[in-house]
């Protein structure tokens, strides 16, 4: 599935392969920030202004509710994504999520926790409604350069192969949230296993190794 972020823009309305599972919380309120993060959200995904209750509202604007359903796990196909809603599937958890790159001919892959999923309905001013599965992450920070996110890349005739390498290391700080803090669940790749990685002996020097799970599939 998400491999279709290249073809068009997903907005978390397309059919996927699973649903929702327990933990489920109906008609969960989301806090204010959290919804100021989701009316950024639908404004990066549709050509329409997007503004929640406690805003100075235009006429035109499409008002995000704040009401949704929550849910702490999510299945895709034989695949069960954990959240950190629920402790006892935490370890399920840590994702792996591709974007496409500003230039829109490569994707980027970013290792996440998913927080928990939510199914969220927008009224359109066509009289339509569309709702959106998606999921509230959290992003770890990237290394400070490629040579730093690649150090575990094998060695191909006394050069280190970019290309091959599995296992990655991000900082082990979370990035701001803001509107990127959800995504539908249509552009999870899989999930990986964290590692704390200490480059040498100083504590200041612990990174985030990002081990991915091999996908499973049903013959």
């Amino acid at each position: 599935m998400s491999s279709e972020v290249f073809n068009r823009r997903i907005t978390g309305t397309e059919r996927f392969p699973g649903g929702f599972l327990s933990p489920e919380n109906r008609n969960t309120r989301l806090p204010s920030n959290l919804l100021q993060h989701l009316a950024g959200f639908y404004q990066t995904k549709y050509d329409y202004q997007f503004g929640i209750p406690s805003e100075n509202l235009i006429e035109d604007d499409i008002i995000v509710l704040p009401f949704a359903h929550q849910y702490g796990r999510l299945q895709i196909g034989p695949e069960v994504f954990g959240s950190a809603m629920t402790s006892r599937h935490i370890s399920s958890s840590y994702i792996l999520v591709n974007f496409v790159n500003q230039r829109e001919d490569t994707c980027d892959t970013y290792p996440e926790q998913v927080q928990f999923y939510i199914e969220h309905t927008l009224d359109f001013p066509d009289g339509t409604q569309k709702t959106h599965s998606l999921a509230f992450v959290r992003y770890y920070t990237p290394a400070s350069n490629k040579e730093l996110r690649y150090e575990l890349s094998p060695k191909v005739n006394g050069r280190k192969n970019f290309d091959l390498c599995n296992v990655e290391l991000w900082d082990i700080k979370w990035s701001a949230t803001g509107s990127d803090g959800f995504i539908p669940v249509q552009q999870i790749l899989t999930r990986f296993i964290p590692s704390n990685f200490l480059r040498g002996r100083q504590q200041l020097n612990r990174m985030l190794a990002v081990i991915p799970i091999n996908k499973r599939f049903h013959v």
